[in-house]
């Protein structure tokens, strides 16, 4: 704050937080760190313990193909990972932090959720040294600072506090009333779909992918698709090296699955539209971000018209939807027919785990 007012004149700079960086954008290299004895030994347990096909029941087990464990585990390596950022990544953290890379699965982010959530780091130390670190060099701008503090002071405090509100009915709410089971490509990352099986690779082989993956690719696909909410956070409970049931839950089962209403106001929906804005899947993706029907429509677009038809009952009062559903009323019936069977055949074909 500068006085009574936000420094900088805003309260927030998202819509400088959104830039795509270009397709040949090559981000710093995160840090790594070699596992100690323990992390060695606990490493061939879980491979003992948990070793077998994903197609098990509980399903999962076994269904990794980790890369050498890299995450800091320790006090002294945390702090290091903090020192990391703050030089090399906390400059453009802001401008590109919703944006999705295949290859760079890290981009500008801080990669640091695991270790506030082990304890390792305390919350407040990480936002005195990131504040510190923008004070200092002239080059970090107010957008990278104010984006990164809001999203540890902000956004995880206001987490923690909806998860102790809200629990326990949060964890099985259902306002959508959807039921369908996770995709089988959640697993294996089987799939055409590149922004999906990019994401899901991420998981499979570090347990980790940045949150506009984890909202607008993997939530979102499973939202538009009807996914059981607490089946996804199951899913994303089990897979994330920063996952806490406390995290999970209301990220998952209220913003990614408008489950309860607890705090969302709408519903993170979107079409092909906005993952081809903010990434580079789609331009060597077997499927066409700009069709909805047709063998080669991305996957997205007749899913997310069908999702509001779907729940327009639900959904077509909601103040922040009447754009949304005044595209879908200008649709004639030939065109909502052949988006139904278009949404049809995807459910199939996931069912089938041909997609």
């Amino acid at each position: 704050m500068d006085g009574d007012e936000p420094l900088g004149g805003e309260w927030n700079y998202d819509e400088q937080n959104r830039q795509f960086p270009g397709t040949d954008y090559e981000a710093p290299d995160p840090p790594e760190f070699e596992p100690d004895d323990l992390t060695r030994r606990t490493r061939e347990w879980v491979d003992e313990t948990f070793a077998g096909d994903y197609d098990t029941d509980p399903p999962g087990v076994g269904w990794a193909d980790p890369e050498p464990f890299r995450w800091p585990v320790t006090r002294e390596a945390a702090l290091a990972a903090l020192e990391d950022f703050c030089e090399h990544r906390l400059v453009e953290f802001g401008p590109y932090q919703d944006a999705m890379l295949s290859g760079e699965p890290a981009m500008n982010h801080a990669l640091l959720s695991g270790a506030m959530n082990l304890g390792l780091l305390h919350p407040r130390e990480v936002i005195e040294r990131v504040v510190d670190a923008a004070t200092v060099d002239p080059d970090v701008p107010l957008s990278s600072l104010e984006g990164f503090v809001r999203q540890v002071l902000g956004w995880r405090e206001f987490v923690r506090h909806v998860y102790r509100e809200s629990m326990p009915e949060l964890a099985g709410a259902n306002q959508l009333d959807h039921h369908e089971r996770l995709p089988e490509c959640y697993w294996t990352g089987d799939t055409d779909m590149a922004c999906l099986a990019d994401a899901v690779e991420g998981v499979r082989t570090r347990g980790y992918a940045h949150h506009i993956e984890r909202l607008m690719v993997l939530s979102n696909f499973a939202l538009l698709y009807g996914v059981d909410p607490a089946e996804l956070n199951e899913w994303f409970h089990a897979t994330y090296v920063d996952a806490y049931h406390w995290v999970t839950t209301p990220n998952v089962v209220e913003m990614g699955s408008f489950g309860a209403g607890v705090f969302a106001t709408k519903p993170y929906a979107a079409s092909a539209n906005y993952i081809d804005e903010m990434s580079d899947h789609c331009g060597g993706c077997r499927f066409d971000p700009d069709a909805t029907t047709g063998a080669d429509a991305c996957p997205f677009n007749a899913l997310y018209w069908e999702f509001l038809d779907r729940n327009a009952d639900e959904l077509r009062s909601n103040h922040r939807m009447g754009l949304v559903y005044s595209h879908l009323d200008g649709k004639d019936e030939a065109s909502i027919a052949a988006i139904r069977d278009r949404a049809e055949t995807v459910r199939d074909r996931l069912d089938r785990d041909e997609l």
